[in-house]
């Protein structure tokens, strides 16, 4: 089977450690790099091959939902 690549997004480093951790645990997942800046992110998927998104929602600068909106745009 393929793996999916996958990218998490938090602001808060526990957050986003135990979702890090969870995510390679699960055998088809790829976990590429994990991001605080949901701008980082951005401008990371633009480049890379990404399946699988996990994103907080509620972060500075740019919010989950903003987020999703923004990355819809960039993957399409």
């Amino acid at each position: 089977m393929e793996k999916l690549n996958c990218v998490i997004i938090d602001d808060e480093p526990l957050a986003r450690d135990v979702v890090e951790s969870f995510a390679k645990a699960v055998p088809f997942l790829n976990v590429l790099t994990t991001f605080e800046d949901p701008v980082d992110a951005l401008l990371f998927v633009k480049d890379q091959p990404v399946d699988i998104v996990f994103s907080d929602i509620e972060m500075p600068k740019l919010n989950g939902l903003e987020l999703v909106r923004a990355l819809g745009n960039s993957m399409v």
